[in-house]
């Protein structure tokens, strides 16, 4: 696979990555789905972006034998 160089956007971590998605995809106010467990910033960034939190539960599931 090759990437264009200029597609690429670098970021000191994931929470400023994430930061940066839900400037990109939401508006102040919106509310977004979180797992738990999962990443635990999660809520905290989402309110320092002025989002909802909704959490949802996983399940672990066993296939086979």
């Amino acid at each position: 696979m090759k990437v264009d160089p200029d597609d690429l956007f670098l970021t000191s971590s994931s929470s400023e990555a994430y930061s940066y998605l839900f400037k990109l995809f939401c508006d102040p106010g919106d509310s977004i789905l979180i797992p738990a467990p999962g990443y635990p910033l999660f809520e905290f960034l989402s309110i320092m972006e002025g989002l909802q939190t909704v959490s949802y539960f996983t399940k672990k599931v066993t296939v086979g034998n």
